[in-house]
């Protein structure tokens, strides 16, 4: 089996990383709308109201990173190796 490019490899894990990228948006986004379903009720002063905005706080940090990241990684182009 041919080795595949670099190019090759690096276009495959880009697109690992913006389906994971995507999943952890949806999970942000769930995680977001549970607790605002959790505002103005009892539940909100309890330890799992506490856990969850723990949890979408680290979440939308993160996926300010990973979606700065994959900005950059946007404007990557692998050069082609040298014929010989």
């Amino acid at each position: 089996m041919p080795k595949k490019s670099r190019a090759n490899r690096f276009y495959d894990a880009y697109h690992v990383l913006n389906d994971a990228t995507r999943e952890i948006e949806l999970v942000k986004e769930e995680l977001e709308d549970w607790k605002y379903k959790l505002e103005g009720t009892n539940l909100e002063n309890t330890n799992k109201y506490s856990e969850l905005e723990d949890a979408v706080e680290n979440l939308v940090k993160g996926w300010d990173h990973l979606d700065k990241a994959i900005g950059h990684l946007d404007e990557v182009e692998i050069p082609g190796g040298v014929n010989k």
